[in-house]
């Protein structure tokens, strides 16, 4: 992304690379072993925001800590999201927003929204890249994976 910001490569380019680390990540994430009972993480991006690759890189991440990955996807509604978590069981949600997501207010919706339906399930939510995510209360704000890591050991 940085490189196509600044004219150094084209967005095709950008989309052409983006692409082959996806879909390297995800055979790497299904190599790594799960625990027979694993803990569930639902994974999505923001409503309105298209970009998924740092979700990729939380699923890996996920999966290194041998938890299962629910996988939404991107520009998941955020009734979707929210239906979803009231019929399953999850333990954590997760929800990136990149740089281009600039709508403020519907970041601020979606977060208190999820954090209400995630308080109610008993899972913790995660508001993850560098979109502009609202201090929400009962909330984890992660913009780098080591913090992630960190939060996932802690989780057990």
């Amino acid at each position: 992304g940085a490189a196509w910001a600044t004219g150094k490569i084209t967005i095709a380019e950008e989309h052409l690379a983006s692409e082959c680390l996806s879909r390297a990540l995800g055979q790497v994430g299904l190599s790594l072993p799960t625990r027979r009972s694993p803990k569930r993480a639902l994974l999505a991006t923001a409503q309105g925001e298209r970009h998924e690759l740092g979700l990729r890189l939380a699923e890996l991440c996920l999966r290194s800590h041998q938890w299962r990955s629910v996988w939404l996807g991107s520009n998941t509604p955020t009734d979707v999201l929210s239906k979803h978590l009231q019929t399953s069981e999850i333990d954590l949600v997760v929800i990136t927003a990149s740089p281009w997501m600039q709508d403020v207010s519907s970041l601020t919706r979606i977060a208190t929204r999820l954090s209400h339906v995630c308080a109610a399930q008993q899972a913790s939510l995660v508001l993850g890249g560098e979109g502009p995510w609202p201090e929400v209360p009962g909330s984890a704000r992660i913009d780098c994976y080591r913090e992630f890591d960190t939060l996932l050991s802690a989780l057990g």
